[in-house]
This record gives structure tokens, sequence and C-alpha cells, in this order.
């Protein structure tokens, strides 16, 4: 083999190895964070505000999710889902379960390449419910998603546009071919997301959220839509200890 090529080769390797992203950094976190804790609201005209849920998440000290808990507006366990990883922290099973442990579906998750991988579903039956195929680029970012049914004719896809650092900046959805919605994303000058618009399909603003920071850190992230004529905001307070670790 020639030099040239290896030295090709290796590069291409650094590339994965320095550019892939965990979990906590595709949420905007810098910082090792053990657990996140979102609350959301609906507020009505008078603008009281209805617990709508609450969604827990636990991540391990790589920063990838190991469990997700959603909790109804009563603040009751509904389901949760707990992921596996291999030594490499490379995901392997989701397991999404009751409030009794009893399995209600099973993700497995393959690798073809370092470019694409398929995340297939099972119900507790394990009869076949869907199939996600994720494409990335040369710098391990995800470039679209794609979701099959049952049926093979019937599938949801997002595609991803991204700037030069890696971050996203826009995402469409499409629902076998037809145009569903639209995202558009704003960073700061050093990369931290601070606006995400969301666009129906007529291209009309449904949803906003902004993210504030101080000295790089996020510290609050607000999130107002609309859903079924109801004013939706969510609030969210990230706290650091003297160690700079969310807590």
């Amino acid at each position: 083999m020639k030099i040239k090529t290896i030295i090709k080769i290796l590069i291409i390797l650094l590339l994965f190895i320095n550019s892939k992203q965990n979990d906590l950094e595709r949420f905007g976190l810098k910082n090792k964070v053990s657990l996140w804790v979102e609350k959301k609201y609906i507020f009505d005209d008078n603008n009281s505000k209805t617990l709508d849920k609450t969604i827990i998440i636990s991540f391990n000290e790589d920063g990838y999710i190991k469990e997700r808990q959603i909790l109804d507006n009563d603040e009751k366990l509904k389901e949760k889902e707990k992921y596996v990883y291999d030594e490499n922290n490379k995901l392997k099973e989701i397991f999404k379960v009751s409030i009794n442990d009893d399995l209600l579906d099973h993700t497995i998750i393959y690798y073809k390449d370092n470019y694409n991988e398929e995340h297939i579903t099972f119900d507790n039956n394990k009869y076949f419910i869907n199939k996600t195929i994720y494409r990335y680029n040369e710098n391990y970012f995800v470039e679209s998603k794609k979701t099959y049914s049952k049926d093979d004719n019937k599938w949801f896809e997002c595609i991803y546009k991204r700037d030069k650092h890696g971050n996203c900046i826009e995402q469409y959805q499409y629902y076998n071919h037809f145009f569903m919605n639209k995202s558009k994303y704003k960073y700061d000058k050093n990369n931290n997301l601070i606006e995400w618009l969301e666009y129906d399909k007529t291209y009309k603003l449904f949803s906003k959220r902004t993210m504030y920071y101080k000295n790089n850190k996020k510290y609050l992230s607000k999130f107002t839509e609309k859903r079924r004529n109801k004013n939706i905001k969510h609030s969210i307070i990230y706290m650091y200890d003297a160690n700079d670790y969310l807590i």
C-alpha cells in the first residue's frame, strides 16, 4: 500500500474519532451531565399553567443516554426507555418498557459501515414495527434519517443541512415525498444553539425555542408553540455545581 493511501486512511479515521458527537453534545450541552429534567406546561388565556408532562433523561459518564423516562401530568411514570452500548459506546439496543418493566418494544441497531446504520424495532411479540436508516457524512454527522413502516411504500424522512462546523442549520421533513415541515437553527459565535424555529407545511411558524447562556454554559431554555389552539410554554433551567457540572 502506498504511503499517500495510508495517510489518507489515517486522516479519515481521525475524522471519525474526533468528530462523533455524544448525546450531550447533540443536546447542545458541553459539560458532564448525569440527569436532565424537563417539565412542559400548558398556559391558558389567563396565563395559568398546567403541567403537561415531565421528561427525565439520565446519561452515562461518556455523555450517552442511559435511560429516558416520561411522566404524565400527575408526575406518574408512563413509560421508559433503556439504552445498551458496547465497550466503544456504540448503541446496540433500546428497550421500551412499561411502569412494571414489561417490554413494549425492542430496537436493534446494525452498523453497515461508517456512513450507514439501521435501527429495526419489534413489538413485545417480536413482530416488526419499523426500520430507520441513518446516513452520515464524512465527518460523522447525520445527513438524513428515513423510517419505513411495515409497508415499505410508506416512509418518513428527515434531511439535515449543516454549516462548516457541523451544526444543523436547517431540517426538512417529508412523508412519501410530500413536504411536512421545516426547522431552522441559529448559533452564537461559540456554536451554542440559541434559536430553533419550526414551520408547518405552509411555511407558517408554529413554534419557537430560545436558549440562553452565561460563561458559555446553557442556563435557560424557553419554548412556545401552538397545539389545538392552545398556547404551550416550556422552560428548562440548568444548574451547575462548583465544578461546573450540570446537576
